[in-house]
Protein backbone atom coordinates (compact mmCIF):
# COMPACT_ATOMS: atom_id res chain seq x y z
CA UNK A 1 0.00 0.00 0.00
CA UNK A 2 1.03 3.73 -0.52
CA UNK A 3 0.40 7.06 0.10
CA UNK A 4 -0.28 9.35 -3.03
CA UNK A 5 1.14 11.58 -4.19
CA UNK A 6 4.63 10.29 -4.33
CA UNK A 7 4.64 6.19 -3.81
CA UNK A 8 7.88 4.60 -3.90
CA UNK A 9 8.88 1.29 -5.22
CA UNK A 10 12.28 0.04 -3.06
CA UNK A 11 14.26 -3.36 -4.91
CA UNK A 12 14.41 -5.86 -2.47
CA UNK A 13 16.45 -9.63 -2.38
CA UNK A 14 16.02 -13.11 -2.23
CA UNK A 15 13.93 -14.63 0.45
CA UNK A 16 14.79 -17.47 2.60
CA UNK A 17 12.33 -19.94 3.03
CA UNK A 18 10.86 -20.95 6.61
CA UNK A 19 9.16 -24.18 8.16
CA UNK A 20 5.73 -23.97 9.47
CA UNK A 21 5.20 -27.03 12.05
CA UNK A 22 1.57 -26.27 13.07
CA UNK A 23 -1.47 -23.88 11.88
CA UNK A 24 -3.86 -22.62 13.56
CA UNK A 25 -7.24 -23.91 12.43
CA UNK A 26 -9.48 -23.09 14.39
CA UNK A 27 -12.19 -20.77 13.07
CA UNK A 28 -12.00 -16.74 13.71
CA UNK A 29 -14.35 -13.83 12.72
CA UNK A 30 -13.45 -12.34 9.83
CA UNK A 31 -12.10 -9.23 10.50
CA UNK A 32 -12.72 -7.58 7.17
CA UNK A 33 -16.54 -8.51 7.12
CA UNK A 34 -17.70 -5.30 8.91
CA UNK A 35 -17.67 -2.67 6.24
CA UNK A 36 -17.42 -3.81 2.64
CA UNK A 37 -20.55 -2.69 1.55
CA UNK A 38 -19.28 0.74 0.89
CA UNK A 39 -17.15 -0.53 -1.33
CA UNK A 40 -19.42 -1.41 -4.07
CA UNK A 41 -19.76 1.99 -5.01
CA UNK A 42 -16.35 2.27 -6.61
CA UNK A 43 -13.96 4.74 -4.57
CA UNK A 44 -13.53 6.24 -1.07
CA UNK A 45 -14.59 9.60 -2.01
CA UNK A 46 -11.49 11.55 0.02
CA UNK A 47 -10.17 13.86 -2.24
CA UNK A 48 -7.99 17.18 -1.77
CA UNK A 49 -10.09 19.74 -1.19
CA UNK A 50 -9.81 23.16 -3.14
CA UNK A 51 -10.86 26.87 -1.35
CA UNK A 52 -11.99 28.89 -3.83
CA UNK A 53 -10.52 32.73 -3.34
CA UNK A 54 -6.69 33.92 -3.89
CA UNK A 55 -3.24 31.93 -2.86
CA UNK A 56 -3.13 33.70 0.56
CA UNK A 57 -6.74 32.77 1.13
CA UNK A 58 -6.00 29.08 1.21
CA UNK A 59 -3.72 28.89 3.98
CA UNK A 60 -5.12 26.97 6.58
CA UNK A 61 -7.33 25.09 5.00
CA UNK A 62 -7.33 21.27 5.70
CA UNK A 63 -6.75 18.56 3.02
CA UNK A 64 -6.63 14.34 2.92
CA UNK A 65 -5.17 11.81 0.76
CA UNK A 66 -6.69 8.29 -0.36
CA UNK A 67 -4.55 4.88 0.35
CA UNK A 68 -3.87 3.62 -3.80
CA UNK A 69 -2.74 -0.45 -3.80
CA UNK A 70 0.35 -0.27 -5.72
CA UNK A 71 -0.02 -4.07 -5.86
CA UNK A 72 -3.17 -6.40 -6.09
CA UNK A 73 -2.17 -9.08 -3.26
CA UNK A 74 -2.72 -7.97 0.50
CA UNK A 75 -0.94 -10.11 2.81
CA UNK A 76 -1.52 -10.15 6.55
CA UNK A 77 0.64 -10.66 9.66
CA UNK A 78 -0.98 -12.11 12.47
CA UNK A 79 0.21 -14.32 15.50
CA UNK A 80 -3.21 -15.46 16.09
CA UNK A 81 -2.29 -17.32 12.79
CA UNK A 82 0.60 -19.22 14.28
CA UNK A 83 0.09 -19.52 17.71
CA UNK A 84 0.23 -23.11 17.65
CA UNK A 85 2.64 -23.38 15.81
CA UNK A 86 4.58 -21.01 18.03
CA UNK A 87 3.77 -23.07 21.03
CA UNK A 88 5.54 -26.10 19.60
CA UNK A 89 8.14 -24.28 17.92
CA UNK A 90 9.89 -22.96 21.21
CA UNK A 91 8.79 -25.52 23.55
CA UNK A 92 6.01 -23.00 25.32
CA UNK A 93 3.44 -25.47 27.49
CA UNK A 94 0.08 -23.99 26.74
CA UNK A 95 -2.55 -23.23 28.73
CA UNK A 96 -4.81 -25.52 30.06
CA UNK A 97 -9.20 -24.93 30.43
CA UNK A 98 -10.79 -25.45 33.62
CA UNK A 99 -11.24 -29.10 32.77
CA UNK A 100 -7.85 -30.04 31.44
CA UNK A 101 -7.69 -29.55 27.73
CA UNK A 102 -4.83 -27.87 26.18
CA UNK A 103 -5.38 -24.18 24.32
CA UNK A 104 -3.11 -24.17 21.52
CA UNK A 105 -5.00 -21.34 20.25
CA UNK A 106 -4.85 -18.54 22.92
CA UNK A 107 -2.79 -15.74 21.46
CA UNK A 108 -3.09 -13.47 24.52
CA UNK A 109 -2.02 -16.32 26.83
CA UNK A 110 1.09 -16.79 24.63
CA UNK A 111 2.14 -13.05 24.74
CA UNK A 112 1.36 -13.16 28.57
CA UNK A 113 3.88 -15.91 28.68
CA UNK A 114 6.48 -14.40 26.28
CA UNK A 115 6.29 -11.15 28.60
CA UNK A 116 7.02 -13.03 31.80
CA UNK A 117 9.36 -15.77 31.29
CA UNK A 118 12.82 -14.89 30.52
CA UNK A 119 14.28 -18.23 29.24
CA UNK A 120 11.30 -18.29 26.47
CA UNK A 121 12.41 -15.00 25.31
CA UNK A 122 15.83 -16.00 24.95
CA UNK A 123 15.15 -18.59 23.33
CA UNK A 124 12.80 -16.70 20.78
CA UNK A 125 15.01 -14.38 20.37
CA UNK A 126 17.81 -16.96 19.30
CA UNK A 127 15.75 -17.84 16.63
CA UNK A 128 13.97 -15.17 15.11
CA UNK A 129 17.84 -13.41 14.98
CA UNK A 130 18.64 -16.21 13.02
CA UNK A 131 15.97 -16.63 10.63
CA UNK A 132 16.15 -12.78 10.17
CA UNK A 133 20.19 -12.76 9.41
CA UNK A 134 19.14 -14.74 6.41
CA UNK A 135 16.76 -12.76 4.72
CA UNK A 136 18.12 -10.22 2.63
CA UNK A 137 15.65 -7.11 2.77
CA UNK A 138 17.15 -4.05 1.16
CA UNK A 139 15.64 -0.33 2.43
CA UNK A 140 12.27 0.12 4.11
CA UNK A 141 8.94 -1.64 3.55
CA UNK A 142 5.93 0.05 3.69
CA UNK A 143 3.69 -1.63 6.48
CA UNK A 144 0.03 -1.00 8.16
CA UNK A 145 -1.37 -1.78 11.27
CA UNK A 146 -4.97 -2.36 10.20
CA UNK A 147 -7.30 0.43 9.25
CA UNK A 148 -10.70 0.61 7.64
CA UNK A 149 -9.23 2.72 4.57
CA UNK A 150 -6.76 -0.01 3.53
CA UNK A 151 -9.15 -2.48 2.97
CA UNK A 152 -11.78 0.29 1.66
CA UNK A 153 -8.50 0.78 -0.99
CA UNK A 154 -7.65 -2.72 -1.59
CA UNK A 155 -11.54 -3.56 -2.29
CA UNK A 156 -12.02 -0.77 -4.58
CA UNK A 157 -8.62 -1.98 -6.65
CA UNK A 158 -9.81 -5.05 -6.63
CA UNK A 159 -13.36 -4.67 -7.62
CA UNK A 160 -11.92 -2.23 -10.76
CA UNK A 161 -10.14 -5.36 -12.74
CA UNK A 162 -12.56 -7.82 -11.97
CA UNK A 163 -10.54 -9.55 -9.76
CA UNK A 164 -11.97 -11.64 -5.91
CA UNK A 165 -11.34 -9.57 -2.96
CA UNK A 166 -9.51 -11.55 -1.28
CA UNK A 167 -6.35 -11.52 0.80
CA UNK A 168 -3.57 -13.75 2.20
CA UNK A 169 -2.31 -14.49 5.72
CA UNK A 170 1.63 -16.00 6.51
CA UNK A 171 1.58 -18.51 8.37
CA UNK A 172 5.23 -18.88 9.28
CA UNK A 173 6.04 -17.83 13.03
CA UNK A 174 9.33 -17.12 12.43
CA UNK A 175 7.85 -14.95 10.03
CA UNK A 176 5.28 -13.23 11.43
CA UNK A 177 7.22 -12.64 15.02
CA UNK A 178 9.89 -11.01 13.21
CA UNK A 179 7.44 -8.71 11.30
CA UNK A 180 5.43 -8.19 14.37
CA UNK A 181 8.11 -7.43 16.71
CA UNK A 182 10.46 -5.40 14.19
CA UNK A 183 7.83 -3.21 12.44
CA UNK A 184 7.80 0.24 13.86
CA UNK A 185 4.76 2.31 13.21
CA UNK A 186 3.95 2.23 9.23
CA UNK A 187 8.15 0.75 8.28
CA UNK A 188 9.83 -2.13 8.53
CA UNK A 189 13.45 -1.95 8.35
CA UNK A 190 16.13 -5.00 8.76
CA UNK A 191 18.08 -3.28 11.55
CA UNK A 192 15.02 -3.19 13.63
CA UNK A 193 15.84 -4.14 17.17
CA UNK A 194 13.06 -7.27 18.23
CA UNK A 195 10.26 -6.08 20.68
CA UNK A 196 8.56 -8.89 22.11
CA UNK A 197 6.08 -6.52 23.77
CA UNK A 198 2.16 -7.08 23.88
CA UNK A 199 1.86 -4.07 21.96
CA UNK A 200 3.55 -5.10 18.91
CA UNK A 201 2.71 -8.88 19.38
CA UNK A 202 -1.27 -8.43 19.19
CA UNK A 203 -1.19 -5.86 16.33
CA UNK A 204 -2.66 -7.35 12.69
CA UNK A 205 -0.31 -6.26 10.46
CA UNK A 206 -0.76 -5.64 6.29
CA UNK A 207 1.54 -4.48 3.68
CA UNK A 208 1.84 -5.39 0.03
CA UNK A 209 5.28 -5.33 -0.61
CA UNK A 210 5.82 -8.08 -3.63
CA UNK A 211 9.34 -8.74 -1.26
CA UNK A 212 7.29 -10.09 2.23
CA UNK A 213 4.69 -11.22 -0.10
CA UNK A 214 7.60 -13.46 -1.74
CA UNK A 215 9.19 -14.20 1.79
CA UNK A 216 6.01 -15.28 3.22
CA UNK A 217 5.54 -17.99 0.06
CA UNK A 218 8.02 -19.92 1.17
CA UNK A 219 5.42 -21.41 3.38
CA UNK A 220 2.01 -22.05 3.32
CA UNK A 221 -0.49 -19.12 2.55
CA UNK A 222 -3.90 -18.80 4.29
CA UNK A 223 -6.06 -17.23 1.27
CA UNK A 224 -9.29 -15.49 2.82
CA UNK A 225 -11.84 -13.08 1.62
CA UNK A 226 -12.62 -9.28 2.48
CA UNK A 227 -16.64 -10.24 1.64
CA UNK A 228 -18.16 -13.10 4.44
CA UNK A 229 -19.83 -15.87 2.25
CA UNK A 230 -23.10 -15.42 1.84
CA UNK A 231 -25.51 -17.69 3.49
CA UNK A 232 -26.90 -20.82 2.04
CA UNK A 233 -30.63 -20.76 0.52
CA UNK A 234 -33.12 -21.31 2.85
CA UNK A 235 -34.21 -24.54 1.11
CA UNK A 236 -31.10 -26.20 1.28
CA UNK A 237 -32.13 -28.49 3.90
CA UNK A 238 -35.25 -29.06 2.96
CA UNK A 239 -36.22 -32.64 2.16
CA UNK A 240 -38.29 -34.14 -0.31
CA UNK A 241 -40.63 -35.39 2.32
CA UNK A 242 -41.39 -32.42 3.29
CA UNK A 243 -43.79 -32.16 0.64
CA UNK A 244 -46.08 -34.83 1.24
Amino acid sequence: MSKTPSPQNTPGGAPQPGATPLTNNTPRSNPFSSAFAASASGGSGARPSSSPGNFLSRFGTRSTVDYLPMHDLLLMFDLYDITPAAYYMFDIAPPSKEEGAVDTADSKALISIIERDKAVQERMRTALNAYWDGVRLVGAVHVYDWREEVKQAVTNRLNAIKQPPRYVRASDPLLVLNILARARTSLLIHGAALALDRPFLERVVMTDDPRLVQLASASRLIEDSFVPPPPPPDNLFNDEDDDK
